[in-house]
């Protein structure tokens, strides 16, 4: 159980971040559900992940949704290692993406 002073830190990390803070904390928490083997939690951020894409852009955003669809799927049977993996593959290169555009700016 979080004491309340770790809770006020999340939330406001949660309404300071940027979009792209956003998706590596979304990503964080799927690992953490991963590890404590939690279907609902992984699969309700997987969603919200989901439900970030810019499907306007379906060159980029239908082959990463197809991919959420089937870490969702690893999650239903329970093969948490996949779901794990795959997340932690999307996690780093997310976070190198990051870094290139910061370095860019």
């Amino acid at each position: 159980m979080q004491n309340n002073g770790e809770a006020r830190y999340k939330t406001s990390a949660i309404e300071n971040g940027s979009p792209a803070d956003l998706v590596l904390r979304l990503y964080d928490h799927i690992l953490e559900r991963c590890e404590a083997k939690d279907f609902m939690g992984a699969k309700k951020a997987v969603v919200e992940l989901q439900g970030s894409l810019d499907l306007e852009y379906l060159d980029v955003s239908g082959p990463l949704y197809r991919l959420y669809e089937y870490v969702a799927d690893r999650l239903r049977k329970q093969d948490y290692e996949e779901a794990e993996r795959i997340i932690q593959d999307l996690r780093s290169s997310w976070l190198t993406a990051m870094e290139t555009v910061g370095a860019g700016a």
